[in-house]
């Protein structure tokens, strides 16, 4: 280890600079304890040996990691926390690292463990590798993540072995990263006196891993105060080492809108960083009875019950493929052998099943809850106390904007309960005590004196149920509500559906004309906004929509139709979602993606401007705003009323020259990747198009858009990056119509 590296490591851990004397260096770690040690160093200066108090001599990596670190403690503490009492199936994934991809499988990797294990034991010395373990909620994220860092803390050598540390973000919208990282540590796994900028120094070691859960909607606050992407403040802080695991519902880089990816590559692209995704891929049959059989079911038990529910379902619905449904599923089938009733009167429409699924459950638990009274024994709760209560809890966490409630807070919550249903001392003394072993909820992983539901599904679901209440009986307390933030589209689901049963009259008018008297700025617009377009799929009413900013989430899972969006701005839509009789007026839609064929008779009116078209079928993707109209206009049914006329006619559709299509495809790469080698590029063009791009477009825009560094690795290859600013892509992109010429000459005329 070099020198100026070990001083810089240990400083990480000491309260203030190393002292040193001769030979001696003196630390004093955050507990209070002063560490006195020397180095012995090799004939070309690198630090070859630690020689602690008692002249025992250890590598300095081991030295680090043990007597700073104490990661054995930590490896401890972790396997401890986690335990080993959870029923685990390893389920398949769809995969695209740096090295293989799932549709060519390496020998040896049959399951998301595997292939897991295969990244976090490769370790790139060069670069950062961030990968992304990703599906929808309920399939298995945290499971996975928590059952592999219990196997690395159980298998945990001093020398060798690395720990796994997952962080939670427990619904917290907003915090400091160093924060959340040292509160996990002591709270969580009871470990303390390691400071954040030590848990850095290990993970630049490779010898710890984070695996960050729930972070796709999260921001962080940095030291200076600057809010920015989470990821990219944490890449910045490792400067270009070790590997990091984040489970969220989607990578970073999937999102292909150049507008988005220009000011992400830009903040990092001072430093080495690698992509990848390991997609977990929803259940099928024979993982639903592995599961059961771990439950303590017979195989004969599991396959009768799968055999029921895909009788009447199918294979592919959500009860038999998503992890917590399944879950919930054999808890019930285990409470009762015989569950027809409840299969034979299940509605198919998922929304409704899943509400009668919870219903369920929360029937059972009313009738466990019993209270003696001289006629025999009877429900301390109705179904419906049951559900008000559950509602109050969920009001409750998204007020405070935390998925996690002290036990204080869960008593308050429930002493309101109790007075507003007028019980006595015998229901409140029930109450108090079985509300903390409900099924719904559970203890916090992060802290035993918290509770959370036990998904963020059920959290979901009871949030979208209080909603559709406080929008029946009271508006202004329904708008209060909805400015704390952001709605999940499991929340606005629950809530349509509930409200189905019982729509108030006149609704979409009412919450159009409540949403104009809320500031732009407020959550409050965008969400009642959501909440109307997917009300309007029932109702079919015209709908005006203004000056709402659309994610990509969760406008992409609704049909919009019979609206008209003004002053809008999109991130990203998808034609298949859009339906008859929708119009833009002045909005700017970063990108349009046609992912089918369908013709649609959109009306693009006034000063709207659309970015891109992201061609998902031919896999292409268009940046020349004549390109893009003329193409939404001649093959997908888009009427241009730009400044009151038809500016476009059908007959001129046509596409982007073959060199500037070969090369946008080439930049693409580079979302995944800061520096890539010359054999990524040829594995993704193929044999054809890799020369024509290294032949005839690589010498054109070398030392202008890209460079070579230095590569490192074995063979003969070309590593190369982007030197110019995204941004001026994007802009040269924009207005090189199509042509690669036109693209060279602007790109060119920026660097004059």
């Amino acid at each position: 280890m070099e020198h100026d590296s070990f001083i810089e490591l240990i400083s990480s851990f000491s309260v203030s600079e190393p002292i040193r004397k001769r030979d001696d260096i003196w630390l004093e770690l955050p507990s209070g304890e002063i560490v006195n040690f020397k180095i012995r160093l090799s004939e070309k200066g690198l630090v070859e040996k630690v020689v602690d108090e008692n002249k025992n001599e250890f590598l300095p990596e081991l030295w680090i990691a043990e007597r700073l670190g104490r990661l054995s403690a930590l490896a401890r503490s972790i396997s401890s926390s986690l335990g080993n009492d959870t029923v685990f199936v390893a389920p398949e994934v769809n995969y695209d690292i740096r090295w293989a991809v799932s549709d060519e499988p390496e020998e040896g990797i049959t399951s998301a463990c595997d292939i897991l294990k295969k990244v976090i034991d490769t370790p790139d010395m060069w670069e950062s590798h961030i990968v992304y373990l990703t599906s929808n909620a309920g399939e298995g994220k945290t499971t996975m993540l928590e059952k592999i860092a219990f196997d690395y803390a159980e298998n945990y050598t001093p020398g060798k072995g690395k720990l796994i540390v997952p962080i939670t973000l427990s619904g917290k919208p907003f915090i400091r990263f160093d924060d959340l990282i040292v509160g996990t540590l002591a709270n969580r796994f009871k470990f303390t006196g390691l400071f954040y900028s030590s848990f850095i120094s290990l993970i630049r070691m490779n010898i710890i891993i984070p695996a960050f859960d729930g972070f796709e909607e999260m921001f962080v606050e940095s030291p200076s105060g600057a809010a920015m992407s989470a990821m990219i403040e944490f890449i910045k802080e490792v400067k270009g080492k070790g590997t990091v695991l984040v489970a969220a519902r989607a990578a970073y880089y999937e999102y292909q809108n150049l507008t988005t990816q220009s000011k992400l590559y830009d903040a990092i692209a001072s430093y080495p960083v690698a992509f990848s995704k390991i997609k977990i891929e929803r259940w099928n049959k024979s993982q639903f009875i592995n599961f059961g059989i771990q439950k303590g079911f017979t195989n004969e038990e599991a396959l009768r019950l799968y055999s029921s529910v895909s009788q009447i379902f199918g294979k592919t619905h959500p009860v038999l493929t998503r992890a917590v449904l399944v879950n919930k599923l054999y808890t019930l089938f285990e409470e009762s052998q015989d569950i027809n009733d409840f299969l034979s009167t299940a509605p198919t429409d998922y929304n409704e099943f899943y509400q009668k699924f919870v219903y369920t459950i929360i029937e059972r638990e009313a009738k466990k809850w019993l209270m003696k009274k001289t006629t025999g024994s009877m429900p301390v709760l109705t179904l419906e106390q049951h559900k008000k209560l559950l509602c109050m809890i969920a009001r409750e966490m998204w007020s405070a904007r935390s998925e996690v409630l002290s036990k204080d807070m869960i008593d308050m919550i429930t002493d309101l309960f109790i007075d507003s249903e007028n019980l006595g001392a015998d229901e409140a003394w029930q109450i108090k005590t079985r509300i903390k072993d409900h099924a719904i909820l559970r203890m916090a992983d992060s802290n035993k004196s918290y509770f959370e539901f036990d998904h963020e599904d059920f959290y979901h679901f009871f949030l979208g149920e209080m909603l559709s209440n406080l929008i029946i009986n009271d508006y202004n307390d329904f708008f209060d509500i909805i400015r704390k933030n952001r709605l999940p589209k499991e929340a606005l689901d629950s809530c349509v559906h509930a409200l189905q049963k019982e729509i108030p009259q006149g609704l979409l008018l009412s919450l159009h004309e409540r949403n104009k008297q809320e500031l732009r700025s407020s959550y409050a617009r965008e969400n009642a906004s959501l909440l109307m377009l997917m009300m309007n799929e029932m109702l079919k009413e015209h709908i005006d929509i203004l000056g709402i900013v659309f994610e990509t989430e969760p406008l992409n899972n609704i049909k919009i139709s019979n609206v008209c969006f003004k002053e809008c701005i999109f991130s990203s839509l998808k034609i298949s979602k859009i339906g008859a009789d929708v119009r833009f007026s002045n909005c700017n839609i970063m990108e349009i993606e046609a992912d089918s064929n369908s013709v649609s008779n959109v009306q693009i009116i006034g000063n709207t401007v659309i970015n891109s078209l992201h061609n998902i079928l031919e896999d292409h993707i268009e940046y020349s705003p004549r390109i893009i109209n003329s193409i939404l206009q001649g093959e997908f049914g888009f009427v241009f009323e730009l400044q009151g006329e038809s500016t476009f006619n059908k007959s001129i559709t046509q596409q982007s020259d073959d060199r500037l299509l070969l090369f946008e495809k080439v930049l693409r790469i580079f979302f995944r990747r800061i520096e890539i080698n010359s054999d990524i590029v040829n594995l993704k063009l193929g044999s054809t198009k890799n020369k024509i791009f290294w032949n005839d477009i690589y010498p054109n825009i070398k030392n202008i858009i890209l460079d070579e560094v230095q590569y490192r690795g074995g063979g003969n290859q070309k590593r190369i990056r982007i030197i110019c600013h995204m941004g001026k892509i994007q802009k040269a992109l924009e207005n090189a119509d199509g042509s690669f010429g036109k693209f060279l000459t602007i790109i060119k005329s920026f660097k004059k």
